[in-house]
Order: C-alpha cells, then sequence, then structure tokens
C-alpha cells in the first residue's frame, strides 16, 4: 500500500515506483523455508504509470512459488497488460458494520447516520473511503453541493474553490469522484432506479437533478 508519510503523519497518495523496485530486491532473497511467497498490492487503484509498468515487468517474470493478489474496486484503472495476467475474482461488499469496523480502526469515527452515508457513497468500500478522507472528501464534497445547489456557476466562489484543488492532484480526483458519482445517481433518479439507502444521500441527488 502507498508508504507512510512521517512528517505529514499520513499514507502517500500512490504506490511508487521505489516500493516495488524494494519489492523486487525483497523476492530475490534467498526463501529457506521454501513456503510461498505472497504479495498483496492494496489497492491497485493507487499504482502509477511508473510503478504500474514495474510491477508489470514482476509479473510477467514471476519467480518461483510467489503469488500476487491485487485489490482494485475499478478495474479499468489498471494496466490492461496487468489485467490480462491476472485471475479475476469478484468479491461481496462488507456489511455495514464491517465497514464502520474498518473505519474506526483507522481512526476515523461517526455516527450511525455518517457512518451509512460513506457506506453508501464509496459502495461499501472502507479502502477507497479512507483513501478520500486523508484528502479532505468531506470539505470539497460539501463545497461542491453548495456550489451546485446554489448555482454559483462562473463566478468568484466556484472559480476559487476550482483554483484551490486543481493545485493538488488528489484533491482533484477527489473532485471527479464526487461529480462522477452525483451525475450518476442524478440520471438514476430521474430513470426511477436509483439503488442507493440513505435519506441523506438521497435528498442531495433530488436538489442536484
Amino acid at each position: 500500500k502507498p508508504s507512510y508519510d512521517i512528517k505529514k503523519k499520513s499514507y502517500k497518495s500512490l504506490i511508487s515506483i521505489e516500493q516495488v523496485r524494494e519489492l523486487n530486491k525483497t523476492l530475490n532473497l534467498t526463501n529457506t523455508n521454501n513456503l510461498p511467497n505472497i504479495v498483496l498490492i492494496d489497492s491497485g487503484n493507487l499504482l502509477n504509470n511508473n510503478s504500474s509498468n514495474a510491477l508489470l515487468k514482476l509479473i510477467e517474470e514471476p519467480k518461483n512459488n510467489t503469488y500476487f493478489f491485487i485489490i482494485s474496486d475499478h478495474l479499468n484503472l489498471l494496466l490492461p497488460t496487468i489485467r490480462s495476467r491476472c485471475i479475476k475474482l469478484r468479491v461481496d461488499n462488507l456489511t455495514i458494520e464491517e465497514f464502520k469496523n474498518i473505519i474506526e480502526i483507522n481512526d476515523y469515527e461517526f455516527d450511525e447516520n455518517e457512518n451509512e452515508y460513506l457506506y453508501y457513497f464509496f459502495n461499501g468500500s472502507p479502502g477507497v473511503c479512507i483513501h478520500y478522507l486523508n484528502n479532505n472528501f468531506k470539505d470539497i464534497e460539501k463545497n461542491m453541493i453548495e456550489l451546485i445547489i446554489g448555482n454559483q456557476f462562473f463566478n468568484d466562489s466556484f472559480f476559487n474553490f476550482v483554483n484551490s484543488i486543481s493545485r493538488d492532484a488528489n484533491l482533484f480526483n477527489v473532485y471527479i469522484y464526487i461529480i462522477k458519482f452525483y451525475l450518476i445517481n442524478s440520471i438514476k433518479f430521474k430513470l426511477g432506479i436509483i439503488d442507493l439507502n440513505n435519506k441523506e444521500i438521497i435528498s442531495n441527488i433530488e436538489e442536484i437533478s
């Protein structure tokens, strides 16, 4: 997973090529007990182009008795050449209670309503949720909803908001995720096929749509 930044006291946003190189060094060490080497990538979405290509080389020429497990909630974000070398296993979503427990283990504590809100917003994925919470999700979503519902486009508030997030790729990715979420679900709402069971999210979608 992304390495921990001691100075910022938070995990970095992406898995770096340096981490994959360190992995390669580890796999090259002599295995004296003949047990398999298990490599877990959590999450494959967080590989950048350089680290993806470095990982691809390891997968193409795997060391003996070495197995790679790559977790991804968006398969299209993995390199096609990596996907083509994997066996795909679909995993069921966690329950809200399991989701809440993992969030709390990672030092985030919310009331029942907020946990439910995050559960549906992030499709039951605590890993994605934690990643976006670490990148100012709550403030960005709040500002976006106020701008959209208030129809405040192309004024100073809108441009100040856009400028504040466009300087940071991580914040911009949060922005894109939120936009996609509300666009897709606003369309579903209009078509009467909305499948989210949270009153606050539904209320936001109803106003936005």
